[in-house]
């Protein structure tokens, strides 16, 4: 079997583990990237009060899926990743059985319940049905990326998450210039949400035929006894990351929230590069587990912390230095007062290169990882509190950065006892010091260059000095492993060749 040849963590397996993220992750930039256009193009066609009430609307749904899939998704993986053949199938189809149950519960009563006993304007409450509607589509297509990643179709999921994105785009556009309100966007995107609950289940069918009858076979209790502990987690976790987002509305206007959502804003690439390479790595991990490997989930925590701050901590620093120039080009001049809260969350960028939180998923250590977002929620909320007093609309933000530096310290804590290796073992200290070293020195002599009116002029030549500074100190000085170096030339050499490759004007 594959996996009894990638026991270790050689080469060949980091270049697979590599090329599935690459998919998934290719899949997800276009997510992003799609939601990222909206707030954009919404920023500067509606008013400041509409934009936020958009996003307000958008929040609560965002909280609101992860409670109601109430853990599944994970659940998914966990359960097919040691299945073969038809086993496989069965439990496939008992899971996407679940999931449809969990979303006609979102549709008839709990969703529209939830949504409808929020404190939401007039104006905003009529949107409601929609909403749930929407959520409901979402949340009913909850199978499709952990089960086209357990089957290998990375492609697939690729492709569909591009389509999705551009339908989402589209309607939008289409909401805006049929109707230019609120109602007709929302509208459109309803429309969108059935086209993308549409073609999941028509692919589901097409990938678990032939499915032998009996596929109840095993009650769906044995999944929920698994899932429930996920789905409170990722419900609190939900709520933990919206946190901010939610102290802050309940003390500012939906004018104010507009600036704040905007600038408590991830860069596209950095959430997708680590969602794409963690969902990878996580049946790895299981796999590894269960059968007592040990020394390999150290190692692939240690690749994935590696590979993720070769990308994280050069964008954190650039876009440290560079934050009122992109929230410019972004959302327009007018948000360039979001600047002051993206350069606060910018602050969780380093902390994301652990992985620990997704080994104890892997352990089935889920009462670990529970705690672990019950003491997020706790201190993000409390301290968000206290600190609005002193420091106003960044207060909600900073303890966001608090609370999840206790996370991630009570993570790594718990995963050290589950692996059974020492905690200051979880993180390959040394490669990570060596990469913060010229992201810091390339971001400081960027900085310099930010003299111009022109938010693009000055993108474009910091980001010059930025990459040639960068790419002086870790290649020539050798302050990148011969690792990174290869990630780094190969990189260079693809873009080359394909420059070489174009014909001549």
């Amino acid at each position: 079997m594959a996996l009894d040849r990638d026991r270790q963590p050689t080469a060949d397996s980091g270049a697979s583990i590599g090329l599935r993220a690459g998919w998934l992750t290719l899949g997800r930039l276009s997510s992003v990237a799609s939601l990222l256009l909206v707030g954009a193009m919404l920023s500067r066609t509606l008013s400041p009060t509409e934009y936020g009430h958009y996003q307000l609307v958008w929040m609560y749904l965002n909280i609101a899926i992860p409670l109601f899939l109430f853990g599944t998704p994970v659940s998914i993986t966990y359960f097919l990743a040691p299945l073969e053949g038809a086993a496989r199938h069965r439990q496939a189809a008992q899971h996407v059985l679940l999931i449809g149950l969990l979303a006609a519960f979102f549709a008839l009563c709990g969703g529209g319940l939830w949504l409808w006993g929020l404190d939401m304007p007039p104006d905003v409450g009529r949107l409601v049905p929609m909403a749930v509607l929407i959520g409901s589509g979402m949340i009913a297509c909850g199978f499709l990326e952990p089960v086209l990643i357990v089957y290998g179709r990375h492609r697939v999921l690729a492709g569909s998450l591009i389509v999705f994105s551009s339908v989402h785009l589209t309607a939008v556009i289409a909401g805006w210039l049929v109707g230019g309100s609120l109602w007709s966007i929302f509208a459109c995107l309803s429309c969108a949400t059935g086209i993308r609950v549409a073609w999941s289940y028509l692919f589901l069918f097409r990938l678990l035929r032939p499915l032998s009858p009996g596929f109840l076979r095993h009650p769906l209790t044995e999944q929920l006894g698994y899932a429930w502990r996920i789905g409170i987690r990722e419900g609190i976790e939900a709520l933990s990351r919206f946190s901010d987002k939610l102290v802050f509305a309940s003390f500012f206007t939906a004018t104010q929230f507009a600036f704040y959502f905007n600038g408590a804003w991830e860069l596209p690439i950095v959430g997708i590069a680590v969602s794409s390479l963690v969902a990878v790595l996580l049946p790895e991990w299981r796999v590894a587990y269960r059968r007592g490997e040990m020394d390999r989930v150290l190692a692939l925590m240690h690749f994935a912390a590696r590979r993720l701050a070769l990308l994280l901590f050069p964008t954190a620093a650039f876009a440290f230095v560079t934050a009122p120039e992109l929230m410019s080009l972004v959302f327009g001049d007018a948000y360039r007062a979001s600047s002051g809260v993206f350069r606060v969350f910018l602050l969780l960028l380093p902390l994301r290169v652990s992985a620990a939180g997704r080994v104890l998923l892997a352990a089935n250590r889920t009462r670990a990882v529970l705690l672990g977002t019950v003491v997020d929620l706790v201190v993000a909320v409390g301290l968000g509190l206290a600190l609005i007093p002193w420091l106003g609309t960044l207060g909600p933000a900073v303890a966001l950065i608090v609370s999840t530096s206790c996370q991630t310290g009570l993570y790594n804590w718990r995963a050290s006892a589950a692996i059974d290796r020492p905690l200051l073992d979880l993180l390959p200290w040394g490669a990570l010091g060596r990469l913060v070293l010229p992201s810091v020195i390339a971001a400081l002599g960027a900085s310099f260059l930010v003299r111009f009116e022109s938010a693009p002029l000055n993108l474009l030549a910091a980001g010059s000095v930025f990459v040639l500074l960068m790419a002086a100190l870790g290649l020539g000085l050798r302050l990148f492993e011969a690792e990174e170096r290869g990630v780094v030339i190969g990189l260079w050499r693809r873009v080359a060749s394909r420059d070489r490759s174009r014909p001549g004007p």
